[in-house]
Parts: C-alpha cells; structure tokens; sequence
C-alpha cells in the first residue's frame, strides 16, 4: 500500500468505517455476524439461533442446527449490533446492500440508510473489471475478486462471516489504493471521505454508460403463422422470409412497453404476439429507431 493511501486512510477512525459478513439459514434469518473494523480488527463475532427456521442446508457455511441450539436470538443481540452501527459512518461488503444490510433492515437494525455503502463490487468493476471486459455482476463472486486481485482465498475457510469479512477488507483497500494512484496526481485527495465523494461521481458515469449499453439492441416484428410476434433482442436477428421489420432502439424494455400498449392495450416489458399489423402500427414501430 502507497504512503499517500495509508495516510488517506488513517484520516477516519478504525471503528467508523465497518466491514461485515453474514451467514444465512435458508438465505433468510442471520445465523452468523462478523464485524472488522478499518484495521482489520475483529469487533464482533456471533452466531445465532434462528427463530423461524429448525433445519437447512449447511453445506455452503458448515453451520448446523447442533451448532447454535445454545446460541442467543438475533433480537437479544440486536441492541449491541445497533451501536457498531449507529457508530459507523462507512460500510464495506460484499453484495452487502443486497444481502446482509436488507436482510438486517428486516431484523429491525436501523440507521443504514445514513451510511455511505463502499460495495466492493463496484470498486471491483472500475478499478480492474472494467478494463479487462469483465461484466458489472455476471460471475463476480469475493473467490473471483481475490483470483484476479491476488489476494489469498483460503476454501476451507471460505464463507465463515469472519474470514470473508477479512478478505473483503484486503480487497478494498487494495482497489482503493489503485483508485487514488490512478487518480490522486490530479484530485489531490487530502481525507478518505475525498476519495469516496469521487469514486462515487466515477462509478455513477460508468454505470450509466454501462446500463445504457445493455439497455439497447433491437426490436423486431416477426411472421408467426396468422398472427405477428414482436420481440427484442440484445443482438441482432437474422434476416429471414419471417422477418418483416426490425430497428435498433436505445432500450428494448422502454421500447417493448410502449408498442405492448398501443399494439394490444397492455404494458408489457416481453415478447408478445398480436395480430393485425397496420400501417399506422408499422410507423409507430419505425419512429422507434435509434438516430444513428
């Protein structure tokens, strides 16, 4: 790590910024919580016992039922995990927003959406992904992450809360010192909240451009027998004796829903069939087109 990005990071104090973990029974209520903070200090570690669910499948995080019989409720331990986070200012994870802090929302942990979410994900994607062609999400796991990074993966501790929180943190702040040599010569960062107001302004252009290119491709109308099938696609479609009209258009989705409601009365975001192709239909379809 750089001197100027351990300096940047010891600008916020250990405990304000958090990263953690959790294991799940059923993907649902919390069986195991770790919390490290910036330092990689281990501030909490428990497991739970859940109050819905009697049995699952273990085989992903080796935790069995026999192993939290004895183990408090989440509810009885919701009071101390409320001040690590209430203390926080910053939250690191993995699929963090998506897992652990929604499924803590239900479990009626609150303040998170006070909190600024570092989605390790995200730095993942504009620090490395990105540039090798790598897609937003799409076969992006923390085994990856630590693959492409190099940093060390151990399987056989893979997916305890602890060990994962771990790893998590050492991927960040190696993307988060690629960050700031990347961009630190001309931002010139002077505290770590500095970096993440412009890694956030970064990764919000990236994503648009990002949403934008998936969101676009073609809309097609097709022979189907007596009735015409009206459909989009990421690529685009051969030409055959079926095809009779096909448009690039900046967003299928937005596009599909606009002629699912003038061609059949319904808004639909699918493909859908109907069976009358006018030419007033037909010119509708047309103004679709993307300007080239």
């Amino acid at each position: 790590m750089t001197p100027q990005c351990q300096q940047l990071l010891s600008t916020v104090s250990a405990a304000t910024c958090i990263c953690f973990d959790a294991e799940f029974a059923r993907g649902m209520e919390m069986l195991e919580l770790s919390v490290v903070d910036l330092r990689g200090h281990l501030i909490y570690q428990q497991r739970f016992k859940p109050r819905r669910y009697r049995t699952w499948d273990s085989d992903i995080h080796h935790i069995t039922p026999a192993m939290v019989a004895t183990a408090p409720s989440f509810s009885s331990c919701r009071r101390r995990i409320q001040a690590i986070v209430d203390n926080c200012s910053y939250i690191v994870g993995f699929a963090v927003r998506e897992n652990d802090i929604n499924k803590m929302k239900r479990q009626y942990v609150q303040g998170f959406d006070s909190k600024f979410v570092l989605e390790l994900r995200d730095w993942f994607w504009v620090c490395h992904g990105r540039e090798r062609g790598l897609d937003y999400v799409q076969g992006i796991s923390l085994k990856f992450c630590c693959e492409e990074l190099g940093v060390s993966h151990d399987e056989s501790q893979a997916h305890t809360s602890a060990y994962d929180a771990a790893v998590t943190l050492a991927c960040f702040k190696l993307l988060f010192d690629r960050f700031v040599e990347r961009h630190g010569a001309t931002r010139r960062y002077t505290t770590f909240a500095d970096v993440v107001a412009h890694f956030a302004s970064v990764f919000k252009k990236y994503k648009y451009e990002y949403d934008r290119e998936r969101a676009s491709g073609y809309c097609a109308i097709v022979r189907a027998g007596d009735e015409y099938l009206l459909k989009a696609t990421r690529e685009q479609p051969e030409f055959d004796d079926t095809l009779v009209e096909c448009i690039a258009v900046d967003d299928r989705k937005r596009a599909m829903m606009k002629l699912s409601e003038r061609f059949t009365g319904t808004t639909r975001s699918r493909n859908f069939f109907f069976r009358k192709l006018t030419d007033s239909r037909l010119e509708l379809f047309r103004k679709l087109r993307r300007p080239d």
